[in-house]
């Protein structure tokens, strides 16, 4: 007589993943299985009741940049397939972060990032807006309102981008006397 052990199915169901980015899974150390859409998945390999199984993500998605995470991803196997894994996704979201430069005491440049939020930039050097966009999101700057010297003005370079998997450094605020602004920063 010969006997074999008996060999269960582990599985689960994908959410929140951007269809078409590239999510790699792996059970117990063995072979990936490559995720691109959401809803029903399962492993190729089979496991034999109370065999150890552990499942972690290998490879995040990109394009959008999004973090997945496995729920109920390790344990023991029972009498039965195992398909109650869950991976949640989520996109990852970024700040949009920038300098400035030739702010006086007592000056302010208010801030808006698309119809949303605002900052108050008080001084010189760095600045951001909170990790408020999803990757992939377009962004753009513009001054809403500005308490500086009559004879002053301020601008916005690099104020719109596209985020691509990280923090935008672009932005850079310069206010300048209002002579040294038509003669150079501008051209």
């Amino acid at each position: 007589v010969t006997c074999s052990p008996d060999l269960f199915a582990i599985g689960g169901v994908v959410s929140g993943l951007v269809s078409g980015t590239d999510l790699t899974i792996q059970l117990s150390g063995g072979s990936d299985l490559d995720l691109a859409d959401n809803g029903p998945f399962q492993f190729a390999q089979q496991l034999q009741d109370l065999a150890p199984y552990a499942v972690v993500v290998t490879r995040q998605p990109t394009g959008p940049s999004q973090t997945c995470s496995v729920g109920n991803g390790e344990g023991n196997m029972g009498p039965a397939a195992m398909l109650d894994l869950s991976i949640d996704c989520v996109v990852d979201t970024f700040e949009v972060q920038g300098t400035a430069s030739g702010l006086l005491a007592g000056e302010s440049v208010v801030l808006q990032i698309g119809a949303g939020e605002t900052i108050e930039v008080t001084g010189n050097g760095s600045f951001a807006f909170p990790g408020v966009l999803e990757d992939g999101s377009a962004w753009s700057v513009e001054i809403v309102s500005q308490s500086i010297g009559a004879d002053r003005l301020c601008a916005l370079a690099g104020a719109q981008g596209t985020l691509g998997g990280e923090n935008a450094t672009s932005l850079v605020l310069a206010c300048l006397d209002e002579g040294v602004f038509r003669d150079g920063f501008e051209n």
